[in-house]
């Protein structure tokens, strides 16, 4: 559940016409708020908009703001980002399977699925340590 401070940071950014991908608030105050679409100009004009509020101001001034784009191989954590992503690569960390795992992403839910040479690789969202999507210029949605 996202705290007051997260939901008046997502309102503001929503607010200045700018999706937010991913938002970050760790313990030692530094923020990261990760933008879809966006260049150098559109985050500095999202961090002066984020500090000029007063309430978010109070907290980014505790700590520090990083605002980005995602990149071409985006962090996915959350079940909105997998559903982003099917139809294209994901490069997946699997807790209990050695070597991370890649593929196109058929479906997304509560278990992700990719085949995989000799079959599918079936994984419950639960288990993922780490996933990206990969920019594969080959791959087309589907």
């Amino acid at each position: 559940m996202d705290s007051e401070i997260e939901v008046k940071i997502r309102d503001s950014v929503s607010s200045l016409g700018y999706d937010c991908w991913d938002l970050c608030i760790y313990r030692s105050g530094r923020v990261v708020l990760t933008l879809t679409g966006v260049h150098v100009g559109d985050c500095a004009k999202v961090s002066r908009a984020l500090f000029a509020d007063k309430e978010i101001g109070e907290v980014l001034g505790r700590g520090s703001l990083e605002v980005s784009s995602p990149g071409i191989n985006p962090l996915l954590r959350t079940a909105a980002h997998f559903e982003a992503w099917v139809g294209r690569t994901i490069r997946l960390k699997v807790t209990g399977v050695p070597q991370p795992q890649s593929g196109l992403l058929l479906g997304a839910g509560q278990i992700l699925s990719l085949p995989l040479e000799g079959g599918f690789f079936h994984c419950p969202i639960s288990r993922i340590k780490e996933a990206w999507g990969c920019d594969n210029k080959e791959e087309k949605k589907v």
